[in-house]
């Protein structure tokens, strides 16, 4: 009889620390899924910053090759006013 109460007791115990392991690595997921979340807002940042540089640098491209050709045209207008 002793034994069984021991044996039962054993396995409560066990119950009891299982439900601790799953309560333990369920606020372990939730605070990884946070920071996951977190990490996605930081990369979607980044992505906008990305794309705000890359319009910029497009602009400048444009704007550098349109001056190259106004300067150019500019240069060949003058030497064939005065050959």
């Amino acid at each position: 009889m002793r034994v069984e109460e021991e044996l039962r007791h054993q396995r409560e115990l066990m119950q009891q620390g299982f439900l601790l392991m799953d309560k333990r690595f369920e606020e372990i997921r939730e605070d990884m899924n946070k920071r996951f979340e977190a990490m996605d807002k930081h990369f979607e940042q980044m992505e906008h910053r990305m794309d705000a540089l890359t319009r910029r640098m497009d602009r400048f491209m444009i704007w550098s090759f349109e001056m190259t050709v106004a300067a150019t045209g500019t240069v060949i207008s003058v030497l064939k006013l005065f050959p």
